[in-house]
């Protein structure tokens, strides 16, 4: 953990984060899907999913209520989505992780490169590149319907914003859809206001 705190930029300097956001773009089966998230250190956490240009589905989350919006019905969170994104809207969870019980489980090959197996929580496991610190991939495990599905996230193309390492790419797979999310605008510390999360 404190290797990959260190790989993007360091304790120091991520703690002047007040707040980040990025767009991204991907397609898929032919539609192009945007992606908008933004982040404070105030647990304040944003996440839309456009497709064609029409919002899919929508995270907001404010401190300590939150709600999400799927097909166009809104739903408010219960206590332990509140927790779990609460762990997630922070700018970089990781710095959070180092107090809690992540637990080592191994070495495996991410895309040919060794990386440590780290398990976050019963439903997050993330794999950090053993020679230069960065995260190479995360996986979820979610429950839809009354079966268990796990969503990949495999982080690529890191590059410098303000003095800290994100990756430009974010190859998700979910099932058997796997789509490349092309990071356009990264944002820190500006262009966001108390009204994103209402």
């Amino acid at each position: 953990m404190n290797k990959y705190i260190e790989a993007i930029g360091g304790k120091e300097k991520l703690e002047t984060v007040t707040s980040y956001s990025f767009l991204a773009e991907a397609e898929m089966q032919g539609m192009k899907l945007n992606l908008e998230v933004k982040k404070t250190a105030k647990d304040q956490f944003m996440q839309d999913v456009k497709v064609s240009g029409n919002s899919m589905s929508k995270q907001v989350f404010n401190k300590d209520k939150g709600y999400m919006i799927m097909q166009g019905q809104r739903k408010d969170m219960g206590p332990d989505e509140i927790k779990k994104v609460k762990d997630e809207s922070a700018p970089f969870p990781e710095l959070n992780y180092i107090n809690t019980d992540v637990t080592l489980e191994g070495i495996e090959s991410v895309e040919g490169k060794k990386a440590y197996k780290l398990k976050i929580s019963e439903e997050k496991t993330a794999f950090y590149d053993i020679e230069t610190g960065l995260k190479l991939q995360e996986t979820t495990v979610a429950e839809m319907g009354g079966q268990k599905i796990t969503s990949t996230i495999n982080y690529m193309d890191y590059r410098e914003i303000s003095e800290i390492q994100f990756p430009f790419i974010m190859a998700q797979s979910v099932g058997p859809q796997r789509f490349e999310f092309i990071v356009s605008e990264v944002k820190v510390n500006e262009g966001i206001s108390d009204t994103d999360f209402e």
